[in-house]
């Protein structure tokens, strides 16, 4: 999760901007709401031995609407999901304001949990116990999806009458859901940091280029077979592969015990693996496929290599063929 929190910095300043926007707001619609009226007195199934101030749902609905317009892809879904919001927000403060009858604030709640829904936020599939994974129609999901949201916003009202309550569960929940987020591929995301890289990709190959041509330099003369170029082509250098034509494991043993890290990215032949045995070929069908595999290993290639790292590896290399 760590890893996948440094690959997008954003969901951190969005969540900063958040707490901040939370934390200055709520003391200033406390105090607008003292002075409009709109406060909770001891009464009835209210714990409070004071008057405590309502509205605070704006500065939560603003701490969700500000950070959202600042880092997330403003599509259809996103738009639904604020206006949704907005309208429930504004449901609810009316209903602090003067008090809203129970069919109004179903209707307002019912109202704001459509839009969403409208806009694509549906539940589509359900995990039923030991039946198992089913896909939901369109006339089941959405109406069950509206009626969920509103169920949820049901059961925090009905939290709320102790104070804190409702903030600590809707807290450890937004967490919790955070984690789950965090933790799922999101294809949405990983073509957001794509289309970041793409612009420096040019800049990336480029650098790849230049160690290859160290490693060329280099490891001249040393018995390694090494890449070479078409004259009709330009090599990437995704991965920079030679060749040992006798003893390719043990030297991948001495350089790990000199710490340098090396692999083997294609250790069998297409036509060995289990997913190609429909294809019906044999071992010894592709000699110097199979020949290659046996003799092949990847020297350490990525852009932020240093020159320093790339001559270490040759040294090194060149001490244990």
């Amino acid at each position: 999760m760590l890893h996948t929190l440094a690959d997008h910095l954003q969901v951190v300043w969005g969540a900063l901007l958040a707490a901040s926007i939370v934390v200055l707001l709520t003391p200033a619609v406390g105090g607008m709401a003292r002075l409009l009226g709109v406060v909770d007195r001891p009464e009835g199934r209210r714990l409070n031995r004071r008057t405590v101030p309502r509205l605070g749902g704006l500065a939560l609905f603003f701490g969700i609407f500000v950070p959202a317009l600042a880092f997330l892809d403003l599509s259809g879904e996103t738009r639904g999901l604020l206006l949704g919001a907005a309208v429930a927000t504004t449901v609810g403060a009316v209903d602090d304001f003067r008090g809203l009858r129970w069919w109004e604030k179903l209707g307002g709640q019912v109202a704001a949990a459509a839009i969403p829904v409208g806009f694509g936020i549906w539940v589509q599939r359900f995990t039923f116990p030991v039946i198992g994974i089913h896909t939901l129609p369109k006339w089941v999901g959405m109406p069950l999806s509206v009626l969920w949201i509103v169920a949820i916003m049901n059961m925090v009202n009905f939290l709320d009458g102790l104070d804190g309550l409702a903030a600590g569960v809707s807290a450890i929940s937004a967490f919790t859901f955070t984690l789950i987020a965090l933790s799922l591929p999101r294809p949405e995301v990983q073509a957001a940091i794509l289309s970041l890289k793409l612009p420096r990709i040019d800049g990336w190959i480029g650098r790849r280029r230049e160690i290859a041509a160290r490693y060329k330099l280099g490891l001249a003369g040393s018995g390694l077979v090494l890449p070479r170029e078409n004259a009709h082509s330009r090599h990437s250098y995704y991965v920079y592969v030679v060749e040992h034509p006798t003893d390719r494991d043990g030297v991948l043993e001495r350089l790990a015990k000199r710490d340098i890290n090396c692999n083997v990215s294609y250790r069998w032949p297409i036509h060995t693996m289990r997913g190609s045995a429909d294809l019906g070929y044999r071992e010894g069908q592709f000699p110097v496929a199979e020949r290659k595999a046996q003799r092949i290993l990847s020297l350490p290639m990525y852009p932020h290599l240093k020159d320093e790292e790339v001559d270490t590896v040759i040294e090194v290399l060149r001490d244990v063929v």
